[in-house]
């Protein structure tokens, strides 16, 4: 689940009233109004990061071990350094912190409850903001690609910042924001961000946008908060409705935050197979994070379907005590789970009255 803000529950919100707030960092309405002016300072503290969680701890366990075991151990778990040296070269030019600080005040200065505000852009350092005036301070703490600590060997991107409402020395607001990696279908290796480094400039441009729309949502007393979702003898048909959405408005699945969602005591039969492997299947576009879960019985027996997409956006999915009448065509029910994007699909169930496990683990290469 994303950082959006340090203290969500008691966002600030200009001109309204809140209520609940110990916390003496956050904003007491009373102490400013609308019209207001603000000034806005954006700075950066990091240059280009590329980081490795296996290569980290690595270091740690040598570090607290010593000598040539350690060593040797942070070089086992250093293949393709020399490799990606290159990345940080030719993929990532320019710093993202001009995107992010254009889409924070697009975003506030659109917004209908922030009309009062007067956005002022200082150049340079909080040194020239006058004193005891109000200030907002931008900063991009780290920047560059980043491992996952569930899923070492994939990278996405890393942008970290920060966002504070100071007047004088006096902090009235913070939130920080650090997207995941998003919703790409395909992680990136080592090779793949040496080889397709558009792609990668997008996804990169795509985090910074989500960390600038989080700082901006806190800021005005919004944030989304994980989804969770519990229903009892549900049908496939609600489990579409809350999943895909209808009509009316999106499901979870397009939603901008992760899921929790069960839905139990499910029953099925041989002819709902195919929905059932549409909506996990259709599931493994969520935002990472989420995760999914149908058990109930079918035809009458327990059976479970699970998906789980890790932060790095890799998926795992499991399908316990289905039925069918050959291996094949079981193998034709987890065709479509098939590719990089996924870590690893299992399943247990009973193939011509046989039973059959079946365990898939797809290379990343």
């Amino acid at each position: 689940m994303s950082t959006i803000a340090i203290h969500l529950a008691c966002a600030l919100v200009l001109a309204l009233v809140l209520s609940g707030c110990a916390d003496p960092r956050v904003v007491d309405p009373a102490r400013i109004g609308q019209p207001a002016q603000i000034y806005v300072v954006a700075t950066e503290s990091a240059s280009f990061t590329l980081r490795n969680v296996r290569e980290e701890r690595a270091h740690a366990l040598g570090a607290g071990i010593g000598g040539v075991i350690g060593g040797g151990i942070a070089a086992a778990a250093s293949p393709a350094i020399e490799g990606r040296k290159d990345v940080t070269t030719t993929t990532f030019p320019d710093p993202p912190l001009p995107r992010l600080k254009e889409r924070v005040l697009s975003a506030l200065a659109s917004d209908p409850k922030l009309a009062g505000v007067q956005w002022t852009m200082v150049d340079g350092t909080s040194d020239r903001v006058p004193p005891g005036a109000l200030s907002l301070m931008l900063k991009l703490e780290k920047w560059g690609v980043s491992s996952f600590d569930d899923d070492p060997d994939v990278y996405g991107p890393l942008v970290q910042a920060t966002a504070k409402l100071l007047r004088g020395g006096d902090v009235l607001w913070k939130s920080e924001c650090q997207p995941t990696g998003g919703r790409d279908a395909m992680p990136f290796t080592v090779g793949g961000m040496r080889n397709d480094p558009e792609r990668l400039r997008a996804v990169m441009m795509r985090a910074t946008d989500e960390c600038a729309d989080e700082l901006a949502a806190g800021f005005a007393g919004r944030g989304d908060r994980e989804e969770k979702v519990r229903l009892d003898k549900s049908s496939l048909g609600d489990v579409e409705r809350v999943l895909v959405g209808t009509a009316a408005g999106p499901g979870l699945i397009r939603g901008i935050a992760p899921f929790d969602a069960e839905f139990r005591h499910l029953a099925i039969g041989t002819h709902q197979l195919a929905v059932v492997q549409k909506l996990v299947h259709e599931s493994i576009a969520a935002v990472p994070g989420s995760e999914l879960k149908l058990a109930g019985t079918f035809d009458g027996r327990p059976f479970e379907a699970k998906m789980e997409r890790s932060r790095s956006g890799r998926v795992r999915v499991r399908f316990a005590g289905l039925r069918f009448a050959t291996e094949a065509e079981v193998q034709a029910f987890l065709a479509p789970f098939e590719g990089p994007r996924f870590r690893k699909i299992e399943f247990t169930g009973d193939a011509g009255g046989r039973p059959l496990t079946l365990l898939r683990e797809p290379k990343l290469d």
